[in-house]
C-alpha cells in the first residue's frame, strides 16, 4: 500500500518583529477597514515596553507555530485523500494510530480536519476494533464527542449502538475508569467520583433504552463494570468527604457553643433591681450596637447549626454511587455556606460587644474591631471558598455535556 505523502508548501510568514502585529492565524483583523485597526495600533505602541515585547514575541511564535501546523495538517491530509483509496485511507489511520494519539491529548483540530476530509471514519473501526467514538469515550474527552455526534447526524443512535469485538459499547467505555491524567483533571477523590459519575450518566442518556442493559461477551452489563471499575474511588471519596464533614462540623459547634453561651450573657449586663419595672432588661438595649450585637449572634446561631445538621447528613449517608452526584456535594456545600457564614456573624457579633464595652472610653475602638476582625474571615475564605466554588461549579454548571454538547442528546429517548 502506498501511504506516501508529498512534500506540502506551507506559505505563513515567519518575521517576528515586535512592531509588526499581524496576528498570524486571523491576518484579516490587521486589514485598515478591520474595526480593530486602532487597537493594533495602541498595541504596536504597547510592545515597545521591554517586557510586554518579550511577551509579545513569545504570544506570536506560539500562534505562528499553530498556524503553521495547522496549514501541514490540512496539506497532509489532502494529499493523502488524492494518493490513496478509501481502504487504504482507512488501514493508514488504523495502523499509525494518529487519531487514537490526538483524541488522547485533546487535539481536537487535527482530529476536525480528519474527519471533514474522510467523514466517513466514524463509522470505521480502529485500534482494537474500536470506532472513534469508544475512543473519546474512554478517554473523556467531551469535545470529540461532541463532534462526532454533530457530524453523524440523523444516524447518531446508530453511531452509539456500534459494539466492538469484545461486545462493549459506548456505555461499557463510559463505566470503565478514567485514564490517570483526566481523572486527575479535578481534585479530590469525591470530586472525581462526581465527574465519572456525570460521565456516565451523560453517555447513558445517549444510547437507547433497550441498549442500556446489554451484555458484552463476558456477562456484563454496564452498571456492573462502572461499579467494579470505581470501588477503590468511591471509598476514597466516601472517606474525603467524612474527614471534611468530621473537620467542619467541629468548629461549628464550637461557634454554636460560643454564640449560644454570649445570648444569656450580654454585654453590659442586665437590670437586677428587684424594685426596678426593668429586671433582666439589658443595660445597653437601647444602644444600636447591642441591637447588631444581638441580630448577629441569632444569625451566627442558625447558621452555625445548619452546618452542624448538613455535616451530620454527610456523616449518616449511605454513601451510593448516585449520592456523589448531586447528594452528597450539595450538603457540603450548603455546610461550607452556612459555615462561613457563621463565622462572619460571629466576628459581627464579636465587634459589636467590644464596641459595647470599650466605646464610651476609647472612641476609635471600631476601628481595629473591624480591621481584626477581617483577618480569620478572610483566611477562611482563602482557605476554603476555593474548594465552595469548585464544589458548586461541577455540581450545578459541568464543564462536560453542557451547552457546548447540545449534539449529543438530539437523538436520545431518555
Amino acid at each position: 500500500m502506498n501511504t506516501g505523502i508529498a512534500v506540502v508548501h506551507v506559505d505563513v510568514p515567519i518575521s517576528t518583529n515586535s512592531n509588526d502585529i499581524e496576528d498570524p492565524e486571523n491576518p484579516a483583523a490587521t486589514a485598515e477597514s478591520s474595526p480593530t485597526s486602532r487597537t493594533m495600533t495602541i498595541l504596536s505602541w504597547l510592545c515597545q515596553v521591554p517586557g510586554i515585547k518579550h511577551l509579545y514575541k513569545q504570544i506570536y511564535k506560539q500562534k505562528l507555530m499553530h498556524g503553521q501546523a495547522s496549514s501541514l495538517v490540512k496539506g497532509m491530509f489532502a494529499q493523502l485523500n488524492q494518493m490513496t483509496t478509501e481502504a487504504e485511507e482507512a488501514d493508514f489511520f488504523e495502523n499509525s494510530g494518529v487519531l487514537k494519539t490526538a483524541i488522547k491529548f485533546r487535539t481536537t483540530e487535527l482530529v476536525e480536519e480528519c474527519l471533514k476530509e474522510f467523514p466517513y471514519l466514524i463509522w470505521t473501526k480502529m485500534m482494537k476494533n474500536q470506532t472513534l467514538i469508544q475512543m473519546a469515550i474512554e478517554e473523556r474527552n467531551e469535545k470529540i464527542l461532541n463532534l462526532m455526534c454533530k457530524i453523524s447526524g440523523e444516524d447518531k443512535n446508530e453511531l452509539v449502538s456500534r459494539k466492538d469485538k469484545e461486545g462493549n459499547g459506548v456505555l461499557h467505555y463510559a463505566a470503565k475508569l478514567a485514564p490517570f491524567p483526566q481523572l486527575n483533571l479535578v481534585s479530590g477523590a469525591a470530586l472525581q467520583m462526581q465527574r465519572e459519575m456525570q460521565w456516565f450518566k451523560g453517555v447513558k442518556n445517549m444510547v437507547l433504552k433497550s441498549e442500556r442493559l446489554v451484555r458484552n461477551k463476558d456477562g456484563f452489563i454496564a452498571q456492573s463494570i462502572f461499579t467494579a471499575e470505581h470501588k477503590e474511588l468511591m471509598r476514597e471519596g466516601e472517606k474525603w468527604m467524612k474527614d471534611t464533614a468530621q473537620s467542619c462540623m467541629l468548629v461549628a459547634v464550637l461557634i454554636a457553643t460560643v454564640v449560644f453561651a454570649a445570648a444569656f450573657t450580654v454585654p453590659g449586663g442586665n437590670f437586677n433591681n428587684d424594685e426596678s419595672s426593668k429586671r433582666g432588661i439589658p443595660i445597653f438595649l437601647d444602644e444600636n450596637s447591642f441591637m447588631i450585637f444581638a441580630i448577629a449572634d441569632a444569625l451566627a446561631l442558625f447558621s452555625s447549626i445548619t452546618s452542624i445538621l448538613m455535616f451530620l447528613a454527610i456523616l449518616t449517608s449511605r454513601y451510593a454511587e448516585e449520592d456523589f452526584l448531586l447528594s452528597l456535594p450539595t450538603k457540603l456545600i450548603l455546610g461550607l455556606a452556612t459555615l462561613f457564614f457563621s463565622i462572619v456573624t460571629m466576628m459581627v457579633a464579636f465587634g459589636a460587644a467590644l464596641d459595647i464595652v470599650l466605646v464610651h472610653r476609647l472612641r476609635w475602638v471600631p476601628i481595629p474591631i473591624v480591621l481584626f476582625g477581617f483577618v480569620p474571615v478572610t483566611l477562611f475564605a482563602l482557605l476554603q471558598f476555593p474548594l465552595l466554588v469548585t464544589m458548586v461549579s461541577s455540581t450545578y454548571w459541568p464543564h462536560i455535556f453542557g451547552k457546548q454538547s447540545k449534539h449529543i442528546f438530539r437523538l436520545s429517548n431518555s
